[in-house]
């Protein structure tokens, strides 16, 4: 198989060392590996990324010797396949609309909750987690928002994606389940929000994902 690396940096300032680490261990796997080093110029920030700014990453990887193989690929002529990428993926449930604070709507990733077969994917034990009495627990498709008890007492924001949370099950003071996460998947693919100002503890399987580091093992 023949290795195709890319260096990617966003052309939004200078060029930083980590931009630069990036790009030498890339180019150097290319060479050892008779392969191709392309840059990609990710130019998709319209405010800050400018002329100036690419023309310093140029000369900085002509300082340095970092030849790139092709010619410099640029994002922004790839908008509308970006955009229909994200329509589809929109349709298929593996990404929800956000204003995230905005007026215009983003397209958020949904990492998907069923990861059968995914690699480097592994179950790591079920959890069973006390949660703080005033702060509701939420669920939806951003995922699991909730407070835990500090060792002081106080509430410790915590939550995560939903695809941290398999087979989780909500519970409330006494011990009776208030929702069962795998029940109403469908439920929250399509908007639903489930809040609960009664739950005080949740129990699920943690899922830990690993891989192995070319550079650092």
């Amino acid at each position: 198989m023949s290795i195709r690396v890319r260096f990617a940096p966003s052309p939004t300032g200078q060029v930083h060392i980590g931009n630069i680490r990036a790009a030498i261990f890339n180019w150097l796997y290319a060479r050892h590996e008779k392969g191709t080093f392309l840059l990609r110029v990710e130019d998709t920030d319209l405010e800050r990324s400018t002329p100036q700014a690419i023309q310093a990453l140029l000369e900085v990887m002509q300082w340095l010797g970092l030849n790139f193989d092709e010619e410099i690929f640029y994002q922004t002529p790839q908008s509308s396949k970006h955009c229909a990428a994200a329509k589809r993926m929109l349709e298929a449930g593996q990404a929800y609309e956000d204003k995230k604070g905005g007026e215009t709507p983003a397209v958020l990733f949904q990492f998907p909750y069923d990861t059968t077969g995914v690699e480097g994917v592994e179950e790591a034990g079920e959890q069973r987690v006390k949660l703080h009495e005033e702060v509701p627990l939420t669920i939806s498709r951003k995922g699991v928002d909730f407070a835990t008890i500090s060792p002081k007492g106080k509430a410790a924001p915590a939550g995560a994606t939903l695809a941290g949370f398999l087979h989780l099950v909500v519970f409330d003071a006494d011990g009776k389940e208030l929702f069962k996460l795998d029940d109403h998947l469908a439920e929250i693919g399509q908007g639903a929000v489930f809040k609960f100002a009664e739950a005080r503890e949740i129990t699920y399987v943690r899922r830990t994902v690993s891989y192995t580091d070319l550079v650092k093992g």
